[in-house]
């Protein structure tokens, strides 16, 4: 008997259907590989998938390098403490036990953010060449962020009153051996970061002319004149041209990024800038209280000279010490509370991470002396 041969669309469907039944096997495959449990937090499963999931919403700027097992494994803990720290917040909240201030939360928000802190401020949006519409949308998502911003500080609260509490009940003591043991532990990673001291003259960004009077102040200079001299000049204006100021070179702090990517290795009696300084707040002792006073500083032109300058340098123990005492105590308390919500983490179960994090996040790289602008 001749074999009847097959339509052309009878051939489309079954070659669809196999296609199909292979991508499906697939799928479970992957499926089943999610479903595999890496932690149990509360009695209930931590999937491969669950993390995956946590990873993926993260906000971009948020989002950690995850190279090997150990960075994902980083990953999984700080999201299971977050949720532990989240419930205790919850309880000691509505306890009356901690509190935080929204004015608080705003500027932290505003210091992650700086470009939204005169949007908030604006009453006309035409200012900003928006329209009212836009300027409720964008309050809308500053408050929302803030809403945020205060869970966040609950959290951190909720963690700082109980290892207060574990210390005030001797639940968790150290010794000066337990704080030398973790510094030959860490020492490799505790940093002094590079520093420098400076008096510059500083020209307000908001200042319609900032830009060409910076410029015109380095050329001076460049022809011989003092920066003492011109600070003078100046200062006969207004004081607030004069700053004497110090940073350190922290990589924690991106606002400062493009300014040490000029100073980084400056030398004492150098002369920088005109440079950029973003926007930012300095602590400050009050003479009389004797209590740490904050201000904002707003973004400005510099032109300075370095006063002093220091590379940076492995922490000595007796500058490390508050630090880790307090890092010993946190983890101390922290494992108490895992245990008490049985926390069980399962390393070996933890998947492959390779392109699991945010690969290519913007680094500092260190390319020697300071360069001349």
């Amino acid at each position: 008997m001749k074999r009847q041969a097959m339509a052309p669309g009878m051939f489309a469907v079954c070659a669809a259907l196999a296609v199909a039944a292979v991508y499906l096997g697939g799928c479970g495959f992957i499926a089943d590989k999610d479903r595999i449990v890496i932690a149990k937090f509360d009695g209930k499963n931590i999937t491969r998938g669950d993390l995956a999931k946590y990873i993926r919403e993260m906000p971009d700027e948020e989002r950690p390098l995850i190279q090997n097992k150990a960075d994902l494994l980083d990953t999984l803990n700080f999201w299971i403490n977050d949720q532990i720290k989240a419930k205790l917040a919850a309880q000691l909240s509505k306890e009356g036990k901690i509190e935080v201030s929204r004015e608080l939360a705003l500027e932290r928000y505003f210091e992650k953010h700086p470009e939204f802190r005169s949007a908030y401020k604006v009453q006309d949006p035409s200012v900003l060449e928006m329209t009212q519409g836009d300027l409720a949308a964008v309050k809308a998502e500053i408050e929302f962020a803030t809403d945020e911003e205060v869970e966040r500080l609950l959290r951190d609260e909720a963690l700082k009153y109980k290892i207060y509490e574990a210390i005030q009940n001797k639940t968790v003591t150290l010794t000066e051996a337990d704080v030398r043991a973790e510094y030959e532990r860490r020492k490799d990673e505790l940093v002094q970061f590079e520093y420098i001291d400076f008096i510059a003259l500083q020209l307000p960004l908001a200042m319609p002319d900032a830009i060409a009077r910076a410029a015109d102040a380095r050329r001076r200079i460049d022809a011989g004149e003092k920066l003492d001299d011109l600070l003078r000049e100046y200062i006969a204006q207004d004081p607030g041209f004069a700053y004497r100021g110090a940073l350190a070179n922290d990589p924690s702090a991106p606002r400062f990024r493009s300014f040490w990517e000029t100073a980084h290795g400056a030398s004492a009696g150098q002369i920088i800038g005109p440079l950029l300084l973003m926007e930012h707040d300095e602590y400050t002792l009050d003479p009389q209280t004797q209590q740490s006073v904050k201000r904002t500083r707003p973004a400005a032109h510099l032109v300075f000279e370095v006063l002093k300058h220091e590379e940076e340098r492995p922490k000595t123990f007796e500058e490390a010490a508050n630090e880790l005492a307090g890092d010993l105590a946190k983890q101390r308390v922290l494992d108490q509370i895992r245990a008490e919500h049985g926390v069980e983490v399962f390393e070996e179960k933890l998947p492959n991470p390779a392109g699991v994090g945010d690969q290519y996040k913007d680094s500092m790289i260190n390319t020697g002396k300071a360069k001349k602008r």
